[in-house]
């Protein structure tokens, strides 16, 4: 019989989430080198389900940990929507559940998963946000101030760490903050009242190089000395493996480089970290395939967001070949 659990960015299976932490997806015992629909369920009824994902199987029945709802209930810049796919639902109710069955098998009932989103948390957290507190993956660079906010931090002197996206962070890793545009390491001092929370600005988007960060936020106690520049115990991370926020170059036209087009590259993945992979052109027969997404390269807004994966044959000559809509396009341009 199959089976698939959900499980947290530290790999603990658990049914309990955090607005703006990321949901798991894994599986034993499945049907070998078989796709899988992941849909969200409304169990109210009032809403159809929302396919969230479709992946495949290994030909050994295993499903390893994936991202099912990256940085769940986190609002999303440009692209149209403001919220990542399902948490138009999520911001509403707290309970919900996770459809999961094989394509193509009507005779397979299916599992469900029932996961909680909640929406307050004791635990000391940060995250990037807007200026209202809302969890935010992403912004364009020059688009607005990065906001930062804080969750059940104590009283006292707080210092907040912006730093470019390292996997797997432990104890006495060095933190080296970016540099911004005049040269000062982007790291803010500030004194905090205690409320449970607050919205506290770091620094403005159009200050910061492009590119893919984390947050680190140190509480500072009466009489605490600051200067440690590496990972303590105490020391609050926003995500110890994937990126907290992407600050982007402004996403002019596709067409003016092909390369921007190609964000799927043939990938096998790394036996010792999550979620990176090792790029890869070629394979043996009756081996699993796999495709990694560079998401920095992206335009802003598609964080959260369902991607399709085609698989088509080589072509030389890109521009020779392109289909008779971009060519149009590229006509107009």
């Amino acid at each position: 019989m199959s089976r698939f659990w959900l499980s947290d960015e530290t790999n603990n299976s658990t049914e309990f989430f955090t607005v703006g932490s990321t949901l798991f997806i894994e599986g034993r015992g499945l049907h070998p080198s078989t796709l899988y629909d992941f849909h969200l369920l409304d169990q109210a009824g009032e809403e159809p389900p929302t396919l969230l994902a479709r992946y495949a199987a290994d030909r050994s029945g295993v499903l390893a940990a994936i991202p099912l709802i990256p940085s769940v209930g986190a609002h999303v810049r440009g692209g149209g929507a403001k919220l990542a796919p399902s948490t138009s639902r999520l911001a509403d109710r707290n309970r919900y559940l996770i459809h999961a069955r094989p394509c193509g098998i009507t005779d397979e009932r299916g599992e469900d998963l029932p996961f909680t989103l909640t929406l307050r948390h004791k635990s000391r957290r940060v995250f990037a946000c807007d200026a209202e507190g809302h969890p935010l993956t992403g912004i364009e660079k020059g688009e607005g101030p990065l906001m930062t906010a804080l969750r059940n931090f104590p009283r006292g002197g707080v210092r907040v760490y912006l730093v470019p996206h390292q996997e797997g962070w432990q104890l006495g890793d060095p933190i080296q903050p970016v540099k911004m545009r005049n040269g000062r390491p982007c790291s803010w001092f500030f004194s905090h009242d205690g409320a449970a929370r607050r919205v506290v600005r770091l620094a403005e988007s159009r200050e910061i190089p492009a590119g893919s960060y984390q947050l680190i936020a140190r509480s500072l106690s009466p009489g605490w000395h600051d200067a440690e520049s590496f990972l303590l115990q105490d020391d609050i991370v926003s995500d110890r493996h994937s990126a907290s926020l992407v600050v982007r170059l402004p996403f002019i036209n596709p067409l003016q480089d092909c390369e921007s087009l190609a964000l799927a590259r043939p990938a096998q993945p790394s036996m010792t970290t999550r979620p990176w992979m090792k790029l890869e052109n070629h394979s043996s027969m009756g081996t699993e395939v796999y495709a990694a997404f560079d998401l920095d390269s992206s335009p802003a807004g598609h964080s959260g967001k369902g991607a399709v994966i085609f698989v088509i044959r080589s072509r030389v000559a890109l521009a020779a070949h392109a289909p008779r809509a971009l060519r149009a396009c590229e006509a107009e341009r």
